[in-house]
């Protein structure tokens, strides 16, 4: 491993919650430095990430953590297409695809068609059921992603699926982790319609769920992608709701699967630097319609914001 490290503590602030099971608005990471490169730390610990700090540690143990690692190995290929004076994006001809518009409080659902949307995802639970919006983007003709992040429980959610209109249900195009891990219980949602979506545990779920999800800085493609392949999941890539550098890194991933138009992959959700207060690395963000755009620069992009900030030497 790189023994010369550099890390940039960053703080991200959204407006609300960003899922069922957190409350906090100020999300903490770390930009990683190694050699050239750069990569992205963005634990989620109510999610069963370890603390940044923890993560932070590994580094400096020479044990990286999953997303240490990973942030490493996004920095080592950011290096060497930065050395080289090429962006990342530039390596193949595939565009990067399209992404599904992350509905927040407040947004009009009759707009979203209008701005270049097909697809929805909404974050759902049980005291947050969203079932007027479900229903308003059913008849928007929107195809329609739900993610409860398992808090719901089996009796609870089957009573929010039967509260559905058949119209809504037909539109619902997978509904991410409704409810904890048991192998029964999936198997009864999925023998009563109800399209499934793995997030984490891809290979333990799969028989019941034709849907993954994978993001690119908590999953290493080969750790999801041969499995998914193998068994005929549609794909979603998605970043990890983190900063922009670990964003363009999930966009990367998308675009190079994206090679010749691949029937298994689907509307990715690459657009969450919306869920957060602008700063200057969301500025250099541009979305076309439904389709984020590769950042102008050198390997992931942002050269000069990434070399003027103030880096700590961690190891």
């Amino acid at each position: 491993m790189n023994q010369d490290l550099w890390i940039y503590r960053y703080e991200l602030t959204s407006a609300h919650a960003l899922n069922q099971v957190s409350a906090k608005t100020i999300h903490h990471g770390a930009l990683v430095r190694s050699g050239s490169g750069y990569g992205s730390i963005h634990p989620w610990p109510e999610l069963g990430d370890e603390p940044l700090d923890e993560q932070l540690k590994s580094l400096v143990e020479g044990s990286p953590t999953r997303l240490a690692g990973i942030a490493l190995d996004c920095a080592e290929q950011d290096g060497a297409a930065r050395e080289s004076g090429i962006s990342l994006f530039a390596e193949n001809d595939a565009p990067i695809p399209e992404s599904h518009w992350l509905f927040q409080s407040g947004d009009d659902v009759t707009k979203i068609r209008e701005n270049g949307f097909s697809s929805v995802k909404l974050k759902i639970g049980p005291e947050n059921p969203e079932l007027e919006t479900v229903e308003l983007a059913a008849e928007e003709a929107l195809r329609i992603r739900v993610d409860a992040n398992a808090t719901f429980g089996f009796g609870s959610f089957q009573s929010w699926w039967k509260s559905l209109s058949e119209t809504a249900r037909e539109q619902i195009e997978f509904v991410e982790d409704p409810i904890p891990w048991n192998w029964w219980n999936w198997y009864c949602l999925e023998q009563s319609g109800v399209p499934l979506a793995v997030d984490r545990d891809v290979e333990k779920e799969r028989p019941y769920a034709p849907w993954a999800i994978f993001k690119p800085a908590a999953n290493r493609e080969d750790q999801v992608l041969p499995w998914a392949r193998e068994k005929g999941l549609q794909i979603a890539v998605t970043s990890y709701m983190d900063h922009p550098l670990g964003q363009m890194w999930a966009a990367l991933a998308a675009q190079r699967l994206n090679v010749g138009e691949p029937d298994w992959l689907g509307d990715c959700g690459l657009l969450t630097h919306r869920c957060f207060a602008k700063n200057e690395f969301t500025e250099r963000i541009e979305v076309a319609g439904s389709v984020l755009q590769a950042t102008d620069g050198t390997g992931l992009g942002f050269d000069e914001l990434l070399e003027s900030l103030e880096w700590k030497r961690l190891i």
